[in-house]
């Protein structure tokens, strides 16, 4: 049998300056039993009543907590015919009122009924900026603070409109129209905020809450959906605003920039005019900051004198100047598929300090190299300041024809295998691994697309270039060593385990390779690299896309001018040092998972498609997920076994090695999530 209802007094108290809606319960001695509304549960004494209304009828606690919410609803809906203003500015100020008081002031009588202490209540409760609650009593606010919170409250609502209008219109399936979103704008900005800059964005609680309330739980969901109804770019690149990556210059950086290339050109050194035979630049034909060239020409032994020109950067930027500030934050140009965040401004670049064909001699830092057929060499390595003008760009496609058919080149080829074989003797193990590149591509609609190639880095061109800047890289650290001036190594004193090393033939060699070598660190002592095969060695030749090279550079043009101190001392290579063993891996990291993203897109628009591939890790007995190496895309990729009628993985032995075709089942770009099955003979898939 259900109990039976009991009425309570409903009563208001105070509690820390706000004011409590409740009920009472019969009492326990002195004390009185407080239930509020929400999950209140008090002992009081009848002196902390502010005020009495008529009893609520109920059978048990949760019954009377759901009363005292209607009651508050229904207080709160009569107080439309309410004007508390008008209490306010007849109350006066710094004097405390009762509730009964004010509502017979708004009543313009002596005294108040019942039904005019609710309206009153629900006005307050609906309004708490005209009144504050101070020892019991409703004391009127400032002027001042009542106006201020007004405008806030008001902002408030006009923000809440815009997110609820932004949210319908996600909602919904209507297309946007021009200026359709004006009046979300603020909203929309928030919702944008949040979607590239996660919780370092300024927006982020706002953003998140508009993002949630589509569905959207995380930052990259948001992302998704922002792409898909339009509002952000299809593939939006979201990675260097949750980097912090600066894609602006600042006022005062472009100012600079503007009076660098504006000045007149660096003079050379004292004793270093340009000379050497024509120098030619080898890269990739979408190249636009060309900070290596190569000068070559036949001595009498059956040798070369090998001139490396690199673009001597620290010509233009001075330490400690607003650029080299600038370019300390940035680190590095970041490169994505599509674009580039660079570590100079285009301008300066392409303005003062990448070389040029054809166009006015830039200055460079020159390595000077005497070599004999075998790579040895055969008179100690130079370093001059010279200014060089490019005769020639050369593309990698291009070295085959230029090896097979011109010297010096063809012999400059044959020296550059030597040098990797001694490399190779001394411990090196650099294989020539096929690299995945990516290229955005626009069809006849207009939107661009990622397609995916394979790239294999062994044309002569690639030997060359990469033996020299091995060279250059190696000297100079010998430089800086006997000079005793302070510089960033790279080391990896590990070495490689070279019984481990895979076949050429092996099918697998790509993905066994990137597991055995050791990774390589930054380091103030020089020390051994052991997958370069050198003692020591320094990064120098890409000073307009690394500061760690811009830093070498300097450190080494100080020592070939005669100069007493370096540019930079122990303490500041230290800080160099230290930002890039705390900040180059995640910038690398950036790249990749750029591409990584770009990946899955384009294997996206192929769902329901089989790719080769080759089992690396099989699945474990009972397991249904094992690993391959796709070949197309580069790639070791989860996959997952077919499922029996009984719901268990399909028992299928599969070994390492082994060749298996693999669909495309599902992909998720923005969630990094792919779904590929192994296809076994009769799928019907």
């Amino acid at each position: 049998m259900p109990p039976p209802n009991r009425e309570s007094p409903v009563v208001l108290i105070e509690r820390r300056g706000r004011l409590l809606l409740g009920a009472l319960r019969p009492p326990k001695g002195r004390k009185i039993r407080f239930l509020g509304e929400g999950n209140e549960s008090l002992q009081i004494t009848a002196e902390r009543i502010l005020h009495r209304f008529g009893p609520l009828s109920s059978r048990d606690d949760r019954g009377l907590r759901r009363a005292l919410r209607g009651f508050r609803e229904d207080a709160i809906a009569a107080a439309a015919a309410t004007d508390l203003r008008r209490v306010w500015e007849w109350a006066e100020a710094d004097r405390g009122y009762g509730l009964l008081e004010l509502a017979a002031a708004h009543d313009e009588g002596d005294d108040a009924d019942e039904a005019a202490c609710i309206r009153l209540f629900g006005a307050l409760a609906d309004d708490q900026i005209l009144f504050e609650l101070r020892s019991g009593k409703f004391v009127k606010r400032p002027a001042d603070l009542v106006e201020k919170d007004a405008a806030r409250r008001a902002l408030e609502a006009a923000k809440a409109a815009e997110d609820d209008a932004l949210v319908a219109w996600l909602e919904s399936a209507e297309a946007l129209e021009p200026d359709a979103l004006a009046p979300r704008g603020d909203a929309l900005d928030a919702a944008r905020d949040w979607a590239l800059r996660g919780e370092d964005g300024g927006g982020a609680p706002r953003g998140r809450a508009i993002a949630r309330r589509i569905g959207a739980a995380t930052a990259d969901e948001a992302l998704a959906v922002l792409e898909e109804r339009g509002l952000l770019p299809r593939d939006v690149n979201e990675l260097p605003d949750r980097l912090g990556l600066p894609a602006m210059l600042g006022r005062r950086e472009a100012q600079a920039v503007a009076e660098l290339v504006d000045a007149a050109p660096p003079a050379a050194g004292p004793a270093s005019p340009s000379h050497g035979p024509p120098a030619f630049a080898i890269d990739d034909a979408e190249t636009d900051e060309v900070d290596d060239a190569i000068g070559v020409e036949l001595t009498a032994e059956g040798g070369v004198r090998v001139h490396v020109h690199i673009a001597c950067v620290a010509a233009s930027i001075e330490p400690g100047s607003v650029l080299d500030a600038s370019a300390r934050r940035r680190l590095s140009t970041v490169y994505f598929p599509g674009g580039k965040l660079p570590m100079f401004a285009p301008s300066l670049i392409a303005g003062r300090l990448s070389l040029e064909e054809g166009g006015p001699p830039r200055p460079t830092l020159t390595g000077i190299f005497e070599l004999g057929p075998d790579g040895t060499a055969t008179a100690p390595a130079r370093f001059v300041e010279t200014t060089v003008t490019l005769r020639a760009r050369v593309t990698y496609e291009e070295t085959p024809r230029l090896a097979a058919s011109e010297e010096p080149f063809g012999r400059l080829t044959a020296i550059a295998h030597a040098l990797r074989e001694r490399r190779f003797a001394a411990g090196a193990h650099a294989p020539d691994l096929p690299e995945l590149r990516i290229r955005m591509t626009t069809a006849a609609d207009g939107t661009r697309h990622p397609e995916t190639y394979r790239l294999l880095p062994t044309t002569p061109g690639h030997l060359v270039v990469s033996e020299l800047m091995v060279l250059y890289n190696r000297e100079l650290a010998r430089l800086l060593v006997d000079a005793g001036a302070p510089a960033v190594f790279r080391v990896q004193p590990q070495p490689i385990d070279r019984e481990a090393l895979p076949a050429d033939d092996d099918p697998l060699r790509a993905v066994r390779m990137r597991r055995l070598l050791p990774p390589a660190s930054v380091s103030l002592e020089p020390g051994p690299h052991r997958s370069i095969g050198v003692e020591a060695y320094v990064q120098a030749t890409s000073p307009i896309r690394r500061y760690v090279d811009l830093v070498a550079q300097r450190q080494a043009r100080s020592i070939v001018r005669g100069e007493r101190t370096p540019p930079h001392d122990a303490a500041d290579v230290a800080t160099v040092c230290h930002l890039v063993a705390s900040r180059e891996r995640g910038l690398r990291r950036a790249e990749g998972d750029r591409i990584e993203f770009l990946l899955l897109r384009s294997l996206e628009r192929r769902i329901g498609q089989s790719l080769d591939a080759i089992v690396s890790r099989p699945p474990r007995p009972g397991e249904r997920r094992g690993h391959a190496f796709l070949p197309e895309i580069l790639r070791e990729m989860a996959f997952e076994l077919p499922i029996d009628a009984g719901g268990e993985p399909a028992p299928i032995e599969l070994a390492a090695g082994q060749r298996v075709s693999l669909r495309i089942a599902a992909v998720h770009p923005r969630r990094r999530q792919h779904t590929f099955t192994l296809e076994t003979e009769g799928d019907p898939s």
